[in-house]
């Protein structure tokens, strides 16, 4: 979700699980109070329906999500599943 009240464009942007697999978003503008439904699927896809290029355990996973000058944006960590 954007909270600002400014539009923000995610090139450049990218999201990490647990520090390893790197995915990176392409050129999306987000305008104020919106927000990019993205998969964790494993299928790697930057057009039409996002999908990164890794998924997401049942064990859980911590993901960081990085500006465009590499510097930790959010951070969310997914519990296992039970």
């Amino acid at each position: 979700l954007n909270e600002g009240s400014a539009a923000v464009n995610l090139e450049n942007y990218s999201l990490t699980i647990d520090n390893e697999s790197r995915w990176n978003f392409p050129s999306i503008l987000v305008n104020p109070q919106e927000y990019v439904i993205l998969f964790a699927s494993g299928k790697n896809r930057t057009s039409g329906t996002l999908h990164t290029n890794f998924k997401i355990a049942r064990t859980g996973a911590k993901l960081t999500l990085r500006d465009s000058y590499g510097t930790v944006a959010d951070h969310v960590s997914v519990p296992a599943l039970q």
